[in-house]
């Protein structure tokens, strides 16, 4: 074992030395961000575990005889724990991690070792109300915060701690314990970035024999670094690798953020189920977490987070994202067509990110990345190199190239010069092998059940394409319309058309909901100063119609418009002239912004603000104003057509009779004419999917976004400072006709979980406190430095 340790080289070579290598350096990382009492003092129980090289050893000596004053225990655990210096390792490959997994547990059950519990709200709510307006907590503070919290959950390597103590992961992963924690807004009402919240350790023997090491190591290992490092770095890289490129500790921080206590419930329900069946019974995992499962979905029901995220730990993340998906299919966790959540804090900020929607879990990266790509790189030499019956071969016949050219070109063409989507279709779904393959790589169960168009989808979605966002009102409004123009000349009776019309008419009634609600709140809220931006949620609260009702008052109580219940055609259709008379009625000098809210570029610069008006309809430029009125004042005749009015009312009331098939077909032209206006000028909210990024050596770049009938490119940089404007987001809603002077058009992400969640509710708090001076440090671009707050 000395050699295997002296010879660093070994271990890199050796896959189980490696590992065992990271094992170490990792399980140290827990008790160097642990929250410990200034009385705590280290137990024999650490110390027989531990095992230290010839080095290491020496380097104890070395510590103990120069200073005095460090107990036996305290320099061996700190020399462990320093892992080694540019002479070699400290700590040896004989050391009984084990036993330590065994001690820390021990140490957590007892509650004298504490990790903070990071996810959700619950520390943030705690310190708020403990030591209010405080971003550094003091130890007391801080031990009073954790005990009355949940353990925190991480994992290191294949170590994981929280409530069930320290347990052994199957699946290395890296969330590492963390006492700088997301907190609060600061008194900064133009910023917008959650700041920290630092909690304190104590000032334990350990620690000041930490600092003592510290001092020793830089005098006696004064030689400049060797190969030992570089060896140690390659040989957690060849470990690591697969947990980093292939999937992310954002899972968590999407599991813990996105998903309802019910629904994390759900899916640990679901792996204890499959851990039951696949390992012979629950004897073993209720033996390791201490405890005594037998129904797990009476035993889940009675845990909370913080244990459900541990026992996820307990999993590979590809079974946990199973999970999650079968969990989807069955409707256990209940996810809209147009709903792509995410997680609200990147807690460990690796790039890869989690996302869920209707077809499952999915790992992306931002627009620069080039993950997808490689993905699918990656997924062609699975299915062509490494499946039986399949050779490059029948990929150089797929892409009509020679079979005799490298490995790396054939795949290259394929993935460089062709669609994604036709490659999916001609190299994968045709054979089944590659199908399989394919469903094995991505983690798609239950491929052959599938009709091949929701199998290709699904693939598509996996691999991190962008993913259209389509909502079904006016689609809706357009398949009525045609179905009810084949059945007037298709011979249908009066009462079967009746019934066309009136599923047409109930969809019209919808759509102009949605579009009313849509571009009112578009053209009047505050987004540069909401909490969440220009932030678009789906389902969003009807009160924000209330500003018609207000500024212009129906004159007629049944033209008035509800926020408690649907509203019918008519006074809808009034709605759009009523908001685009409220709008032009608005008097810029009533709304200009306070001078705090102006961003500091702004003042100090030359540079125009965008958002100079609290609405935002007057940060428009003078030609989108006033195509947004006539626009609006459009649609509202249309819909107020006598025609069209009487064919709803004929086809909403039994006894009415329909007019001639010739007026039919005029109402329905109308409704077509009204569909156009209504998708063209962007008031049916129309999200926009990133399809190019075009940069130069200027530091220009052009993002083109399609919604599949036009495109929109958007230009950078830009003249004006309009900080929270979405400008590099993988799908973005926009108001093409909504024109913002040198940004382009008015745009918005749009919410990761729509309506809203109570348990956010106020999340995170804004403190107005005494600004700290000594912080950021500036990078030298104005932009920058003057908006690093602001959200893109």
């Amino acid at each position: 074992m000395a050699s295997e340790t002296d010879d660093l080289r070994q271990v890199v070579l050796d896959p189980k030395l490696s590992a065992k290598v990271t094992d170490l350096i990792s399980f140290t990382s827990l008790l160097q961000q642990c929250v410990l009492d200034s009385s705590y003092r280290i137990s024999d129980d650490w110390i027989r575990s531990i095992r230290l090289t010839a080095l290491g050893e020496s380097v104890v000596s070395g510590l103990t005889e120069k200073y005095k004053n460090i107990k036996p225990n305290d320099a061996r655990l700190t020399t462990f724990l320093r892992i080694g210096a540019s002479d070699g390792l400290f700590i040896s490959l004989a050391t009984d991690l084990d036993g330590l997994r065994k001690t820390l547990g021990e140490e957590i059950r007892r509650g004298r070792i504490l990790f903070p519990y990071v996810f959700g709200r619950d520390l943030h709510d705690l310190a708020a109300e403990i030591a209010p307006k405080k971003t550094t907590l003091s130890l007391s503070e801080t031990l009073t915060v954790l005990r009355k919290l949940p353990v925190g959950v991480f994992q290191s390597g294949w170590t994981t701690v929280g409530p069930y103590g320290c347990q052994l992961s199957p699946f290395p992963r890296q969330m590492r314990p963390l006492r700088k924690v997301p907190g609060y807004l600061c008194s900064d009402v133009t910023c917008h970035k959650v700041h920290n919240i630092s909690l304190q350790t104590g000032a334990t023997s350990i620690r000041r024999a930490g600092e003592k090491m510290e001092q020793y190591v830089s005098t006696r290992f004064y030689h400049p670094v060797n190969d030992h490092r570089r060896l140690v770095t390659e040989a957690q890289f060849k470990t690591l690798a697969s947990s980093i490129t292939d999937t992310s500790s954002n899972l968590f921080d999407l599991l813990s953020d996105a998903l309802s206590l019910n629904e994390v419930r759900a899916v640990v329900d679901l792996l204890l189920r499959r851990n039951f069946r696949s390992n012979g019974g629950h004897g073993h995992l209720s033996k390791s977490l201490g405890l005594v499962i037998g129904d797990p979905t009476q035993f889940v029901g009675s845990i909370g987070r913080a244990e459900c995220i541990q026992i996820m730990l307990l999993n590979s993340d590809a079974d946990v994202v199973a999970a999650v998906d079968e969990c989807i299919r069955a409707g256990a966790i209940k996810v809209k067509d147009y709903e792509v959540r995410k997680s609200r804090l990147n807690r460990w900020g690796p790039p890869l990110q989690a996302e869920l929607g209707p077809l499952g879990v999915r790992f992306v990266i931002g627009q620069s990345g080039d993950y997808t790509a490689r993905q699918l790189m990656r997924l062609i030499h699975t299915i062509y190199y490494e499946t039986d019956g399949l050779d490059p071969a029948d990929l150089a016949y797929a892409i009509q190239h020679s079979p005799t050219r490298h490995s790396s070109e054939l795949i290259g063409m394929a993935v460089q010069k062709k669609d994604p989507r036709v490659l999916l279709q001609s190299l994968v779904l045709p054979v089944r092998r590659a199908a399989a393959k394919a469903s094995s790589f991505l983690g798609i169960a239950n491929f052959e059940s599938m009709p091949s168009e929701e199998f290709l989808e699904r693939m598509c979605w996996k691999l991190g394409m962008p993913s259209p966002i389509i909502f079904s009102e006016l689609p809706r409004v357009s398949s009525y319309e045609e179905e009810f123009r084949r059945a007037c000349t298709s011979g249908h009776s009066n009462d079967e058309l009746k019934a066309i019309g009136s599923k047409l008419f109930t969809a019209i009634e919808d759509c102009v909901q949605r579009s009313l609600v849509y571009i009112t709140w578009a053209m009047t809220s505050d987004h540069y100063m909401n909490q969440q931006g220009f932030e678009y949620d789906p389902e969003m609260s009807t009160e924000v119609i209330s500003f018609i009702e207000e500024r212009v008052p129906a004159s007629d109580e049944s033209f008035a418009l509800r926020t408690d219940k649907r509203n019918t055609l008519q006074p809808l259709a009034a709605s759009f002239a009523r908001l685009a008379k409220a709008l032009s009625r608005l008097d810029e000098s009533d709304h200009q912004r306070p001078e705090e809210q102006i961003p500091a570029a702004a003042k100090a610069f030359p540079q125009p603000f965008a958002w100079k008006s609290q609405i935002p309809f007057l940060n428009l430029s003078a030609n989108s104003r006033e195509s947004i009125l006539t626009s609006l004042q459009r649609l509202s005749r249309i819909l107020q057509n006598p025609v069209l009015i009487g064919l709803r009312n004929s086809c909403n009331h039994g006894n009415n009779e329909l007019p001639a098939v010739a007026k039919i077909i005029e109402v329905l032209d109308l409704v077509r004419d009204w569909r156009i206006e209504l998708w063209s000028a962007g008031f049916f909210p129309r999200v926009y999917s990133l399809t190019s990024v075009v940069r130069d050596a200027l530091g220009r770049s052009a993002r083109t976004y399609s919604d599949n009938t036009s495109h929109i490119t958007l230009l950078s940089p830009e003249w004006a400072v309009s900080p929270r404007l979405p400008t590099s987001r993988a799908r973005i809603a926009v108001i093409p006709c909504a024109e913002i002077e040198t940004s382009g058009p008015i745009r918005f992400s749009v919410k990761s979980r729509p309506g809203e969640d109570p348990y956010w509710v106020g999340y995170p708090l804004r403190w107005i406190t005494t600004t700290d001076y000594d912080g950021e440090s500036l990078t030298g671009d104005s932009e920058i430095d003057l908006n690093m707050n602001a959200a893109s």
